[in-house]
């Protein structure tokens, strides 16, 4: 019976993964000054033409919005504008004050924000011994330079990772450590400005 039940229960958890798998939705650039110079699977990069993020040595962020998830409760509207906190207050201990004009200023947006379901994770663990729903959400950076020009926009469908089990078992575990990981790695990185994959 047990052996019958992983027959029918891990095809549906695998189908129920890949429909978890991040894929940005196709969204134009809103600006029509930029280009789109990079695109993958999950990020899209639009830069004014000649952008070159060596050109500004510094980094400054002007704020971070949450666009709730319509269809969020009232917990999960607190735990989503949450997300949006912790990110800003991480951002400004990264972030030096800038000393010079040669700086972009960073306006970020999450929306699209999908929950982890923490019971199907328990069942998935039972059955595939990972968790296998992650979470998702869209991270929207807007970079200008000092005179409000937007110089690049970058685009990125973030999720969680099957590794990352404990945090699967709450519905914004997983976006917790995928934004503290974002902003380490990728908020004040050229390479994540770069035409070239980072």
């Amino acid at each position: 019976m047990k052996n019958n039940l992983k027959k029918i229960l891990v095809p549906i958890l695998l189908v129920q993964l890949s429909a978890c798998a991040s894929v940005l939705p196709g969204e134009p650039a809103k600006d029509n000054e930029l280009s789109l110079i990079r695109q993958d699977k999950t990020t899209r990069l639009y830069a004014r033409p000649g952008f070159d993020p060596q050109r500004f040595g510094e980094y400054a962020l002007d704020r971070v919005e949450v666009q709730v998830t319509a269809s969020a409760n009232a917990l999960q509207k607190i735990e989503q504008e949450k997300l949006g906190a912790q990110l800003q207050t991480q951002l400004r201990q990264l972030i030096a004050p800038p000393a010079s004009a040669a700086r972009l200023n960073m306006e970020v947006r999450l929306h699209d924000i999908e929950p982890v379901t923490p019971a199907l994770n328990m069942v998935s663990i039972v059955l595939a011994f990972v968790p296998l729903d992650t979470g998702a959400m869209t991270l929207e950076t807007t970079y200008r330079d000092v005179d409000g020009v937007v110089q690049a926009r970058r685009i990125e469908r973030l999720s969680g990772s099957i590794f990352n089990i404990k945090a699967s078992f709450s519905e914004y575990g997983q976006h917790k450590i995928v934004l503290s990981e974002w902003a380490q790695n990728c908020a004040l990185s050229e390479a994540c400005l770069s035409a070239t994959a980072e």
